[in-house]
């Protein structure tokens, strides 16, 4: 999916006393924007909280955005960005550009002290809302040493989240309000694709390499499976990526060897189009994520829209994500389970086609852009 555009900015006066509705019928009215300066890493990535950013910036017609965007990291470079971005974001506050601050926050402690300068406005009076992309909020608000600062700014701002789960985590927490706005599928569906009558089980790998989202639990449940005699190949896109459980070297050595066997294909980081394409090709998405901040992952939302069997650990933000679409639900991601997992789904491949079918017509309703859009802009600019 190509990069949404940046919301236009608009140029228009205030209306005057004489252009109001019904004293000068000929003449159109045009209604003032409202100015909101939005706070963010990099927005160009092709991660999903990204995505999402750059869908709120283009759909809202009605706002007139100022950017604030910073580079992430730690550098000289990045260092000086984040001043940069604090300043276009006072500058709008303080010649009245813009009356409302839309953050896109990080959730790490060295995340919240970049976050400060966005989140001051609220603590002066200003309106400000915080759009949360991952389910450890809750640990940056409850179980740091960071936490009773981070609540002491939290606790002036709305708080959007994309799921349930989040929302019951954060429920008992001050805040001026806590939205719930759902993530999106990018771009347009198309004709839903047609189910496999036959062959290998095609599993499909649509997020990146990390440990800890349990890309190896997969391949080696894959490797289990054709040792045991099911036929599935398995195909994965996504950078290789290090977290807490495993360094990058660590993961750039496990992935070429994986590379050797014949079940695996690897084709590196791709567009969202290409990646799009693998799960129309594909019988399955698996995801038996225990990462840390995993939310509402766009992987599953891609897969469930394109009804597609989906195996996912049983955790609550994915039992959230999943919920009203008959996935495949793990109790652990051991190799042995796995593989079992993947031995029922070529079993059951045709008698769930249409089971699958009917729950991706509700989950594309659930997941429209047009519904994500609505609900942004009710909490955004009001109905």
């Amino acid at each position: 999916m190509s990069p949404f555009a940046a919301a236009k900015a608009s140029s228009s006066p205030m209306p005057s006393a004489d252009r109001k509705a019904g004293t000068n019928p000929g003449r159109t009215v045009r209604q003032r924007k409202v100015g909101i300066a939005v706070w963010s890493s990099g927005i160009e990535a092709a991660n999903g909280q990204a995505i999402v950013t750059r869908r709120v910036m283009a759909a809202q017609e009605s706002v007139e955005w100022t950017p604030a965007i910073y580079v992430a990291g730690g550098r000289g470079c990045a260092m000086a960005s984040v001043a940069v971005a604090a300043a276009r974001l006072w500058s709008a506050l303080l010649r009245g550009r813009a009356s409302v601050t839309y953050v896109v926050c990080s959730r790490s402690n060295a995340g919240f002290l970049r976050d400060v300068p966005a989140l001051l406005p609220a603590l002066l009076g200003w309106r400000t809302v915080v759009h949360v992309h991952g389910s450890d909020i809750a640990d940056l608000l409850v179980a740091r040493q960071v936490s009773p600062l981070a609540r002491w700014f939290y606790r002036r701002c709305e708080i959007i989240v994309p799921s349930a789960h989040v929302v019951e985590a954060l429920a008992g927490l001050p805040f001026q309000a806590l939205h719930m706005c759902e993530n999106f599928l990018p771009g347009y569906p198309g004709p839903e694709p047609l189910h496999a009558t036959g062959g290998p089980l095609r599993v499909a790998w649509n997020s990146n390499i990390l440990a800890s989202k349990g890309f190896f639990d997969v391949a080696e449940g894959v490797r289990a499976a054709v040792a045991a005699g099911t036929p599935v190949r398995l195909v994965a896109v996504g950078a290789p990526l290090a977290d807490p459980e495993m360094d990058l070297p660590q993961v750039e050595a496990r992935l070429a060897a994986l590379r050797a066997e014949p079940w695996f294909e690897y084709l590196g980081p791709v567009r969202p189009e290409a990646a799009s394409d693998l799960v129309d090709q594909s019988d399955l998405v698996a995801l038996p994520s225990r990462y840390a901040s995993e939310c509402q992952p766009l992987a599953l939302i891609q897969a469930m829209c394109r009804a597609k069997e989906v195996l996912v650990l049983d955790t609550p933000a994915l039992r959230a994500t999943a919920a009203g679409y008959p996935a495949r639900v793990l109790p652990d991601a051991w190799p042995a389970t796995v593989a079992g997992a993947l031995a029922v789904a070529l079993a059951e491949r045709e008698a769930r086609a249409e089971l699958l079918s009917e729950a991706a017509t509700m989950a594309r309703r659930r997941f429209s852009s047009g519904m994500f859009d609505a609900r942004m802009q009710e909490i955004l600019v009001g109905p």
